[in-house]
Formats: structure tokens, C-alpha cells, sequence
């Protein structure tokens, strides 16, 4: 008979302790650095890694759209403020405005339909090489580590480990990259603006860290 083993049948996810300090978020942020880290090297495969760099380019152009409309929409507003005030109708800025705003429309439905073309692309080769390295590691094992260690090496635990790592992957690879890049380029904008707004987003950003 196979005997119960508590420490197979342990969760990691009840060792994960919520940040309360500054300190505490950069252990987080490590030990996910690390689950990213081997999930790359040995989850995703290198038609996979091209695969996410050629995305990547589509997605940086979308994220500086996102900071440039802003600024074509202030054009705009300018221009029909200046229009009100000086009653010169459809002047120089509101055309200017116009223009910007369908130019980065176009372009960012154009880099949206590459970057989703990818995407799928991309969905397919990681599920397909996961699958693999899944299938791979549990049939290594021989039949008296199966034995053994039933509790854990069963159809049940493979599968939670393999939903948790396509969810983990699939959020890291494309929304975490995709919101890391558009804050980091909107933190850049602030220092571009101004000194004042740059050392404010740095002030909240580093409040943000320390209480979230």
C-alpha cells in the first residue's frame, strides 16, 4: 500500500507570503524572475524566442502610439480653442490633429493585426513545445519513481502543474511584457515633459512599490 507523504501533497502557492515591505516586493519580483527565468530556458523553444522578439517589434510601436496620441490630441484641442477664441476656423492645428490622429490610427491597426498574427503563431509553438517538455518529464520517470511518488506523479498533479504554467507563461510573455514596456516608456515620457514630472512619477511609482 502507499503510504500518505504530507510533503508531496503541499502546495507551494500556501508558502507564497504577501509583500509588506519594499524589501519583501524585490523577493517577490526575484523568485518570479526565476520561474520566468526557467521557464524560458527550458519551456520555450528557440522557434518560440523568435517568434516573441518578432512581436516584440509591433508591440513597441504600439505602446509609443499609446504616449504620442496624447500629444496629437492636444494639437487638435488647441486648434479648436484657437478657432473659438480667434474665430479663424479650421486652421493650421486642427488639420495637423486630424491628420496625426488618422496616421497613428492606421499604423496602430497595422502593427495590431502583425503583433496578432504572431500571437497566435506563437500560442501555437508554446503550447505545442510545453506539451512536449510535459509529456518528456513525466516519461522519464521510471516505473518505480511512479510508484513511489503515485500522489504526485498522477494525471491530476501533471495537469494543474502544466495549467499553471501555460497561465504563468501566457502572462508573462505577452501582458506583463506588453504593460512593462508601456509603463516604462510612459515613465520616460514623464522625464522628457519636465524634471518635476519625472521626479513625481518617480515618487509615486516608488510609493506604489512599497504598498502594493
Amino acid at each position: 500500500m502507499i503510504k500518505f507523504n504530507p510533503a508531496l501533497e503541499h502546495d507551494p502557492e500556501l508558502d507564497r507570503l504577501t509583500a509588506k515591505s519594499l524589501g519583501d516586493y524585490f523577493a517577490n519580483i526575484k523568485k518570479m524572475y526565476g520561474a520566468f527565468s526557467r521557464i524560458w530556458k527550458d519551456l520555450v523553444s528557440a522557434k518560440g524566442r523568435k517568434l516573441l522578439y518578432l512581436m516584440l517589434v509591433p508591440m513597441f510601436f504600439i505602446c509609443l502610439i499609446g504616449i504620442i496620441t496624447p500629444m496629437a490630441m492636444k494639437t487638435l484641442f488647441d486648434g479648436a480653442l484657437q478657432s473659438l477664441i480667434y474665430n479663424d476656423g479650421f486652421n493650421d492645428k486642427i488639420t495637423k490633429g486630424i491628420l496625426s490622429l488618422a496616421v497613428l490610427w492606421v499604423f496602430s491597426e497595422l502593427c495590431q493585426l502583425i503583433k496578432r498574427s504572431v500571437r497566435e503563431h506563437l500560442f501555437d509553438e508554446n503550447s505545442r513545445s510545453l506539451r512536449h517538455a510535459t509529456n518528456g518529464s513525466f516519461f522519464e520517470k521510471s516505473l518505480g519513481e511512479h510508484i513511489r511518488h503515485n500522489r504526485l506523479l498522477n494525471e491530476s498533479s501533471v495537469k494543474k502543474g502544466y495549467e499553471r504554467t501555460e497561465a504563468f507563461e501566457k502572462t508573462m510573455l505577452f501582458e506583463g511584457l506588453e504593460t512593462m514596456m508601456t509603463i516604462c516608456m510612459a515613465y520616460f515620457a514623464m522625464w522628457y515633459l519636465g524634471w518635476v514630472l519625472g521626479v513625481v512619477a518617480t515618487f509615486i511609482l516608488i510609493i506604489f512599490l512599497a504598498w502594493s
